[in-house]
């Protein structure tokens, strides 16, 4: 179910399960936007429930963009209450009013930087501020909202260094100064927490409520808020008790030519559904669907037999590889990578790779114990990367006994970036229309000889692989590239991060196809710190989701 179509089916019917759709997919930007504001826990989770008040009232007239609804009306709800409280409104003056900043020296510096951000963020077009949120506060690849608006993934790099410059402006007139990368990066590092579970459960009451039991003085206290959700509480249970005698829904079945559509969010919680048993399309959608809050999922190999069905009916595949990562997109779910490992399976840094989007420049995995990883990994389409990787320590501790922990740094690095007209020529020695990657020679001139890898993919993965062969981060600041890249590995290519010549040989070759230039240079990145404590002789400690 689509954002709008949650809305619509709250607006037309008070259904809880679409409201919880909602607040699934938007309670982590709002709480996160509330809690850069405000110093008090009571005052973050009252502007969040606030918030979401407004938007049981507002749902039927939301047409678009509901983000950018969320996250203006956080920001403005906030602020309110700021002006209530004369003394934090003096605070806050005074931290928009100091001079001008080249860095995040420490935390307060960073807590002032925050609240400049909100503020400028609500300057921008909406079209500018819309990217921004889902890109940096959502965590979506530019891919993923390339491909949503159907356009290029290079086309949604230039908007969002578009709208970085204008924030930058309106940046300036507050008083911070900041070069356009090191403030991409700063906005990436803003703080993302978690969820408190008991802020959830208010956020369930208001759906299961129904938009007519909020009062329309929202603000002005904490309150009046109180006072709304008590005499919603009535409504609430009566709602809860006829939810109750509903008859079950039955399961959602798949087109025999399409994936299978596996339940919705709002229909997974932690024990599974009752299905028939001679339902295997049922059983499989509601083995690998995400519980609401869950943005990682492992499912070992051999524990459901309907996969292999699913392969055999639904992609005419008798032997799918045995690691296989699949995205869960809005209720759906989508396949999307299928690995054959070796004999000691996936390890922890193709998970990380495939999973999570963070290959061995920005979360090293050298020195940790090995993992056999083969089975499926369910991903939630757009999770935040600490959302992720919190579900991933869990998953590693108790299904692995591994316990991983995972620290976020800046750091600066040598990097290649990649610029100019992206323009394939292929080469006159090639008999394919794919992007040669070989160091001195060509050694697969006709097809399927000495190849050693290729595939189809998005220009990110096709950078993020050539930095692996040449064991240096790329920077695609390319134009005009393709939304897809077909593309073959050259058994040429083995061992060419050791060999300085031969790397330049693999980045003439590109050169040479594509038009585009590799120029070293320092950039910042967002890694990850791994460390491993044994978990045998140190109590395990679960990551807050």
């Amino acid at each position: 179910m689509t954002d709008q179509q949650a809305l619509t089916q709250y607006a037309a019917s008070q259904d809880p399960q679409a409201f919880r759709i909602l607040v699934d997919q938007y309670q982590r930007l709002v709480y996160s936007a509330a809690r850069r504001r405000l110093e008090r826990i009571a005052d973050i989770e009252d502007v969040v429930q606030i918030t979401f008040l407004k938007l049981a009232r507002a749902a039927g007239a939301i047409r678009h963009d509901l983000a950018s609804w969320l996250y203006t009306t956080t920001v403005n709800t906030a602020n309110e209450l700021i002006r209530r409280d004369a003394t934090r409104r003096r605070h806050e003056t005074a931290a928009a009013a100091d001079s001008p900043t080249t860095w995040l020296a420490d935390q307060e510096e960073c807590h002032k930087l925050s609240f400049l951000i909100d503020e400028a963020l609500l300057d921008l077009s909406q079209d500018q501020q819309s990217l921004l949120i889902e890109h940096f506060f959502r965590g979506r690849s530019q891919r993923d909202i390339a491909e949503e608006l159907n356009t290029s993934q290079s086309t949604i790099t230039r908007r969002i260094t578009a709208a970085i410059d204008e924030l930058r402006a309106r940046l300036a007139d507050h008083g911070y100064v900041a070069a356009a990368p090191m403030l991409a990066s700063t906005i990436q590092s803003l703080p993302c927490p978690a969820v408190p579970a008991r802020v959830t459960a208010e956020l369930t009451k208001i759906g299961l409520a129904g938009a007519s039991s909020v009062s329309a003085a929202l603000i002005p206290a904490s309150l009046a808020l109180k006072l709304t959700l008590a005499a919603a509480v009535i409504v609430f249970v009566t709602a809860w008790l006829v939810y109750l005698e509903r008859p079950p829904v039955a399961p959602t079945r798949a087109v025999p030519s399409t994936i299978p559509v596996a339940a919705t969010p709002a229909q997974v919680s932690a024990a599974p559904v009752p299905v028939d048993p001679a339902d295997w399309r049922a059983i499989f959608n509601n083995a690998y669907a995400l519980a609401p809050g869950q943005n990682l999922k492992f499912i070992p190999p051999g524990r459901f037999p309907e996969r292999e069905k699913y392969f055999t009916e639904i992609e005419h595949n008798d032997s799918p590889m045995p690691c296989i990562q699949w995205r869960w997109i809005n209720g759906t779910l989508k396949r999307q990578w299928m690995t054959a490992s070796g004999p000691d399976g996936a390890q922890l840094s193709s998970i990380l790779q495939f999973c999570v989007n963070l290959d061995q420049h920005h979360a090293p995995t050298a020195g940790l114990p090995a993992i056999n990883g083969d089975g499926d990994w369910v991903v939630r389409d757009g999770a935040p990367t600490e959302a992720i990787l919190a579900d991933l320590h869990t998953i590693l501790l108790d299904q692995f006994k591994t316990d991983i922990r995972f620290e976020k740094t800046r750091v600066t690095k040598d990097a290649l970036v990649a610029t100019g007209d992206y323009q394939f020529r292929p080469l006159p020695e090639a008999t394919g229309q794919e992007l040669q990657i070989f160091a001195d020679v060509l050694d697969h001139p006709r097809p399927g000889e000495s190849v050693r890898g290729g595939g189809t993919s998005d220009p990110a993965e096709v950078w993020a692989h050539v930095g692996r062969i040449l064991a240096i981060p790329v920077v695609d600041e390319t134009r005009n590239e393709p939304p897809r890249i077909r593309w073959l590995l050259s058994e040429s290519i083995t061992d060419a991060d050791k060999e300085p010549g031969r790397r330049r040989q693999i980045l003439d070759n590109i050169t040479r196809q594509t038009g585009i230039t590799f120029k070293p240079e320092k950039r910042p990145f967002i890694t990850w710190k791994l460390t491993s404590a044994t978990a045998a002789t140190q109590p395990a400690t679960r990551s807050a989701r």
